[in-house]
């Protein structure tokens, strides 16, 4: 999943912002007269456009505005700053600077410059472009409840917009956890008019966490029609098609992925779950040891290559990897997991004690942690388990009474992970 910040929705946004914002900057040009959206003239000139008597600041803007196209940020401060000396306040270069700041990363000298744009300007249909930019801004040092009310002034300001909506839906279902109120955004947003590949691959975002599989596949779909190559729509509608367990279609798009950027580490262990359910733990051993050669080390992991090294019979591999997990794992729900498996293996070796100690040690993690589900689990990999040891075969029936016996203390204040059919991937 790629982050937030670097989300190549944002990215196609703060383009359209920064396009907004220079498109203004071209009123500059029309005799020093100021026009606002839709064609009427504002009022106050000055407060728009400057000065008229002192057109001095004009070029120093224009040259900023060339150099912040030329992704040239500290030298295009540099002349906002000559122009903001001459026009001090003017909110036209006040809003250059925060989207330059914005884009050095300094962010609250951003926010401060934004503010002043928003202060100084009572045009509403400029404010809102200050608006969205001081709330992306927010968003990006996690300030989400100061980004939510700045969003949310843009729609108030401009109710058949579409962006506002569309930034809205992504706090909803990125900082808020609620897909049913961001969705209703989205959907908002796509009925004014966005068309983005982004719009619907959020949109199949929130599905997915809804548990809305097909009109999830539907949504990202939408985004590979608009984009072929869209990678995140390529990996989450292959994960929404192992969720339906449609494995064929599931692994078409994994490898599309795979053909595209030949070295993605998520594809791979994506494909990872989708080789274990079709039963090629050959090819899902050959993904694994790819992410661990390209840097992947997690509890996770590791656990799914002691799995895959027991199914194939290699049973001291599975033992090594399912200690490597355990050393990594960090008081996760997976932990319980961590111990039954690893007291699985060293039963079917014959090592009894060491056996006897991990699934003890499973039981209390799963007990402390109410984990039924990796109670579940462990009982039914020991029930489908052989043992060459008579003394291993009592010992594990007398382990599965335990872990009967713990599934009924469990159950009644249990405590689920849903799993990754159930986690929105953006």
């Amino acid at each position: 999943m790629k982050s937030y910040n670097g989300s190549p929705a944002k990215k196609v946004f703060l383009t359209a912002i920064w396009c907004m914002t220079a498109f203004y900057g071209v009123l500059l040009n029309a005799d020093l007269r100021a026009q606002s959206v839709g064609g009427k003239g504002n009022r106050e000139d000055a407060s728009v456009i400057g000065n008229p008597s002192n057109p001095a600041w004009k070029e120093s803007y224009k040259r900023g505005l060339r150099y912040q196209e030329q992704k040239q940020y500290e030298k295009a401060i540099a002349e906002f700053n000559a122009a903001l000396k001459v026009e001090p306040g003017l909110w036209l270069i006040t809003l250059q600077l925060g989207q330059a700041y914005r884009e050095l990363k300094q962010y609250e000298k951003a926010i401060f410059y934004l503010s002043q744009a928003i202060s100084k300007n009572p045009d509403p249909p400029f404010r809102v472009t200050a608006y969205l930019l001081r709330s992306v801004t927010y968003a990006s040092i996690e300030k989400y409840k100061e980004a939510m009310d700045d969003i949310t002034k843009t729609i108030e300001l401009d109710p058949k917009g579409s962006t506002g909506y569309y930034k809205r839906g992504e706090y909803y279902l990125v900082a808020f956890s609620q897909p049913e109120k961001a969705l209703k955004d989205f959907d908002t947003a796509i009925t004014f008019g966005e068309r983005s590949a982004e719009i619907y691959h959020y949109r199949g975002a929130a599905l997915f966490k809804l548990g809305r599989f097909q009109e999830a596949i539907e949504s990202y779909s939408q985004v590979l029609k608009i984009d072929p190559s869209h990678y995140s729509g390529l990996l989450n509608r292959g994960s929404t098609y192992l969720c339906l367990e449609e494995y064929d279609k599931a692994l078409n798009d994994q490898n599309t992925v795979l053909r595209l950027y030949p070295e993605d580490v998520e594809a791979r262990l994506d494909r990872v779950s989708v080789y274990i359910a079709k039963e090629d733990f050959n090819a899902a051993l050959s993904d694994l040891l790819f992410a661990i050669d390209h840097g992947r080390k997690d509890a996770w992991l590791y656990l799914t290559l002691a799995d895959v090294y027991y199914r194939l019979g290699e049973l001291e591999k599975a033992i090594q990897a399912n200690d490597k997990a355990i050393e990594l794992d960090n008081n996760t729900f997976l932990q319980p997991s961590l111990y039954f498996k690893k007291g699985l293996f060293l039963l079917i070796r014959g090592s009894i004690d060491e056996a006897t100690k991990s699934y003890e040690q499973g039981i209390k993690l799963a007990v402390d942690g109410r984990n039924l589900q990796s109670v579940e689990l462990a009982a039914r990999d020991i029930s489908g388990a052989s043992f060459s040891k008579e003394e291993a075969k009592t010992v594990a029936s007398k382990i599965t009474s335990q872990l009967n016996e713990t599934q009924r203390k469990i159950a009644p204040m249990a405590v689920t992970n849903q799993g990754q059919c159930h986690k929105s991937r953006i």
